[in-house]
């Protein structure tokens, strides 16, 4: 139960940011690092691998504008579903360390290159526009 509310906070803490902008992001990824890379990685106290579906359990809790509607079990299969489909991974190994990398670069922050598709990125960057419109397909009722 401990693990679960840790990597539940660690999703929300990364969800957060996702208002904040990527210079205060810590949810790096890397984006084109393998399904065995990943696992590699965890093995580094600064990484650790999460599921995405977990988020929607309290995604409303974040304080992302509009969405402030607990999702309901059948509500949040929906938005993992529609999230997925829309390229959302299901996973996702996030750097958890106390700095976020790469995004003191001009290149990185100002040049797109947060959510390039290629090496480390920011996951809400990259994903966060698809997570908030599964949400919202969910939550009206798809």
């Amino acid at each position: 139960m401990i693990r679960r509310i840790a990597r539940a906070t660690v999703l929300a803490t990364a969800l957060v940011t996702l208002t904040a902008g990527a210079t205060f992001a810590h949810e790096c990824y890397n984006s084109s690092r393998s399904a065995q890379g990943n696992a590699g990685a965890t093995h580094w106290s600064n990484w650790t691998t999460e599921s995405v579906a977990e988020l929607f359990s309290f995604i409303h809790f974040v304080g992302i504008p509009g969405v402030d509607t607990p999702l309901t079990l059948e509500q949040q299969a929906v938005t993992f579903e529609t999230a997925t489909e829309m390229g959302v991974p299901s996973e996702v190994t996030l750097f958890t360390g106390k700095i976020t990398i790469g995004a003191k670069g001009r290149a990185f922050t100002d040049g797109g290159k947060a959510a390039d598709g290629r090496g480390i990125d920011h996951f809400f960057a990259a994903h966060g526009e698809a997570i908030v419109t599964a949400y919202f397909v969910a939550a009206r009722g798809g």
